[in-house]
C-alpha cells in the first residue's frame, strides 16, 4: 500500500519536472520573438538623392477683381430669393422678389408731396395777380402776325424756282456764261443750257446788227447732205430706205431723196419737216458744228471786237441786276419777318413786366412760388417712381458674375441701403493678396508664376504675380498679388507655391521623417546590431540642416552614410537610443 502511494508521487513529480523543463526550453527559444512583439513599431524609409522644388509656400482667399453690392433703395420685405452663395448670374437675371406692398419710403413720399402741395396752395392764397389782358392780347396778335410773315417767307422759298424773277436770273446767267464760253474766257462749264448762237445774239442785239453783219467774212451755212450730222444722217437713210416708213410724206420723200444724192437743194419747208423728224432744236441744229466755226469771236470784225469788255461787262451788270432783285424780295419778305419778330418779343416783355409788376416783392413771392412748384413735381416723380415697385417687385443683377455675401432670407425685411448680397464681376478676372515676409518677397519677381498645389477638382487654375507693395499692418512684410485664371471658385482658398526653383541634393528624406525638439532639427536612424538571437534595431539621432522642400520631402545635409533608414512614424513614443522592431519584420 505504502509503496504504491510511493510510486505516484514519483510520477507526479516527474510529471512536473518534465513539464517545467519543456517550459524553460520554450523561453529561451523563443523569448527573443516575445520581446521583439513588446517593442515599439516604426515606419521607415530609405534616403535618396534627387531633385526637389524650393519656393515660398503661401495661402489666400480668391476673390473676383471687380464686385458691386445690390442694394436695395426702399425698406422691403423679401418674398423669395431665387440664389444662393456661389451662383453664377447673368445681367438681368432675378435675384429676389419682394413681397407686393408699399415701402415705408412710399409711405413717407405721399405724406412729404402732401405736405408741400398744402403748403403751396396756403402760399396761393396771399398772392394778388395784376390785371394782364391787355398785355395778352397784343401777344396773341403780335404771334399771329409773325406767324403769317413766317408763312409768306416761307412760301416765297417755295415758289422761287419756278418764279419770273428767278427765271430772269438764270437766263442773264447762262447769257453771261455762253459770253465767256465764245469769248474763249473762263466759264461755268457746269451750267446748263450753254449756247454759242446765244452769245452772239446777246453781242448783235447790243451793237444794234444783225448777227451776219458782226463778221468780217462769215460764209453761208452749208446746208448741204454731207454736213448732215452722222447720227441725223444714218437716220433719215433708214427713213428714205423703208417704202413703208409715213414719217415724210410724197414729196419730201423726193425732195429729201434729190438732196442726198446732191441733184437739188432742200427748200425751207422740207428743213422744218425734217428738224421735227429728227428731234433737231432748230434748222441749224441739224449739221455738223464745224460748218459754224466761223461765227467764232475771233472772226468779230475789228469795230465789233472792240466792244467785248463793255459787252461782258453788261452781260454781267444783267446777271447782278437780277440776283439784285432776287435779294431784295428775299430781303423783304426776312425784314417782315424780323419785324414781326421784335413786335412779338416786345409783347412777351410787356406781358412779363405787367406780371412782375407788383413789386420786388412780388417777384420774390413768384420765385418762392417757382421753388414750391419743382418742389412738388419732383415729390410727384418720386411716389410715381415708388408706385411702380409696389407690384412684382424684383431685384435683378446688373452684370454678370458670382453671389457672395448673401445676406437676404425669405420673410425679412431689408431697411433701405442695406446691402441684400455682393456680386463678384467673373468678367474682370480673379485675385488673391498674401503677406509674405521681407526675406520672402525678395524671392519673388512680378510677372513670374506661380505653382496653384493640392487642386484635385479638375483643370488647375493658373496664377501669375501682379505686383508687390508694403504691407500697411505687417511691418517689414509685403503684399504680393497674384491674377488667376482658368476654372476658379470665388471666395475660396488655395495653396501657392511662388518663387519655385529646382535643384538636385544627395539627401532627400520624406518630410514625415523630419523632428524637431528644443536643441533643433533632426532624424531618427535605424542602427542594426547582431546577436546570437537575430539582428536587433535601435534608433539613433542625426541633426539636419533643411536645405529645400516641397509638399512631401526634404532635402537635408547632416551626417548620413547613404542609403539610410530614416523613422518615418513609430507605433509609440521613441528617442534615441530606443529598441525597436520594423514594422515589415
Amino acid at each position: 500500500m505504502n509503496e504504491t502511494v510511493t510510486n505516484k508521487r514519483r510520477e507526479a513529480i516527474k510529471t512536473v519536472a518534465i513539464i517545467f523543463l519543456a517550459f524553460l526550453l520554450v523561453l529561451t527559444l523563443f523569448s527573443n520573438t516575445i520581446r521583439n512583439r513588446s517593442l515599439p513599431e516604426v515606419a521607415v524609409q530609405y534616403t535618396t538623392s534627387d531633385t526637389v522644388s524650393n519656393g515660398v509656400r503661401v495661402s489666400g482667399t480668391v476673390n473676383a477683381s471687380k464686385s458691386y453690392n445690390i442694394i436695395l433703395d426702399e425698406t422691403r420685405t423679401v418674398e423669395s430669393v431665387l440664389v444662393r452663395n456661389g451662383d453664377e448670374v447673368a445681367a438681368g437675371d432675378v435675384l429676389f422678389e419682394l413681397e407686393d406692398e408699399e415701402s415705408e419710403e412710399l409711405t413717407a413720399a405721399r405724406k412729404a408731396l402732401e405736405s408741400l402741395q398744402l403748403d403751396y396752395d396756403r402760399a396761393l392764397l396771399g398772392v394778388s395777380t395784376p390785371d394782364t389782358d391787355a398785355e395778352t392780347q397784343a401777344l396773341a396778335a403780335a404771334q399771329a402776325a409773325h406767324n403769317a410773315a413766317v408763312a409768306e417767307l416761307n412760301a416765297y422759298k417755295s415758289a422761287l424756282p419756278a418764279s419770273a424773277e428767278q427765271k430772269t436770273a438764270d437766263a442773264a446767267l447762262r447769257v453771261l456764261e455762253s459770253m465767256k464760253l465764245w469769248m474763249g474766257e473762263q466759264y461755268n462749264a457746269a451750267l446748263p443750257g450753254l449756247d454759242r448762237e446765244l452769245a452772239i445774239a446777246y453781242y448783235a442785239s447790243f451793237i444794234g446788227v444783225g448777227a451776219d453783219e458782226l463778221f468780217a467774212a462769215a460764209p453761208a451755212p452749208d446746208h448741204s447732205y454731207a454736213n448732215l450730222k452722222d447720227a441725223h444722217k444714218t437716220a433719215l437713210a433708214a427713213i428714205l430706205a423703208d417704202a413703208a416708213d409715213t414719217s415724210f410724206d410724197a414729196a419730201a420723200r423726193t425732195a429729201l431723196t434729190d438732196w442726198a444724192a446732191g441733184t437739188a437743194p432742200l427748200a425751207d419747208e422740207y428743213y422744218a419737216q425734217l428738224t421735227a423728224v429728227l428731234g433737231a432744236a432748230d434748222k441749224n441744229d441739224l449739221f455738223n458744228a464745224a460748218a459754224w466755226d466761223a461765227r467764232a469771236f475771233a472772226a468779230l470784225k475789228p469795230e465789233h471786237a472792240a466792244f467785248k469788255e463793255r459787252i461782258r461787262a453788261a452781260a454781267e451788270a444783267d446777271v447782278n441786276s437780277a440776283n439784285w432783285t432776287l435779294t431784295t424780295l428775299l430781303n423783304q419778305y426776312q425784314a417782315a419777318v424780323d419785324s414781326t419778330q421784335r413786335t412779338l418779343a416786345a409783347a412777351h416783355a410787356a406781358l412779363a413786366d405787367k406780371q412782375n409788376a407788383n413789386t420786388v416783392s412780388g417777384k420774390l413771392t413768384e420765385m418762392e412760388l417757382q421753388e414750391k412748384r419743382d418742389a412738388i413735381a419732383d415729390a410727384k416723380e418720386l411716389v410715381n417712381e415708388l408706385l411702380v415697385n409696389t407690384t412684382d417687385a424684383v431685384v435683378t443683377a446688373r452684370q454678370s458674375g458670382v453671389v457672395t455675401e448673401l445676406a437676404a432670407v425669405a420673410g425679412q425685411k431689408l431697411e433701405a441701403g442695406s446691402t441684400a448680397c455682393v456680386i463678384q464681376l467673373t468678367d474682370t478676372g480673379y485675385t488673391a493678396e498674401i503677406s509674405v515676409s521681407g526675406a520672402q518677397a525678395a524671392r519673388i519677381q512680378v510677372g513670374s508664376t506661380a505653382t496653384v498645389s493640392g487642386y484635385y477638382w479638375g483643370e488647375t487654375p493658373r496664377a501669375v504675380v501682379a505686383g508687390l507693395r508694403n504691407d500697411t499692418a505687417i511691418r517689414g512684410n509685403r503684399i504680393v498679388t497674384l491674377t488667376l485664371s482658368g476654372s476658379v471658385e470665388p471666395g475660396s482658398t488655395y495653396n501657392f507655391i511662388l518663387g519655385e526653383t529646382s535643384s538636385m541634393y544627395d539627401t532627400v528624406v520624406p518630410k514625415s521623417a523630419v523632428r524637431e525638439d528644443n536643441t533643433g532639427t533632426f532624424v531618427l536612424v535605424i542602427t542594426e546590431k547582431s546577436s546570437p538571437l537575430g539582428t536587433r534595431y535601435y534608433v539613433t539621432r542625426t541633426d539636419v540642416s533643411i536645405l529645400a522642400s516641397d509638399d512631401t520631402r526634404c532635402a537635408v545635409s547632416g551626417e548620413f552614410t547613404g542609403w539610410d533608414y530614416v523613422v518615418t512614424s513609430s507605433s509609440a513614443p521613441i528617442e534615441a537610443g530606443d529598441q525597436v522592431r520594423l514594422a515589415n519584420s
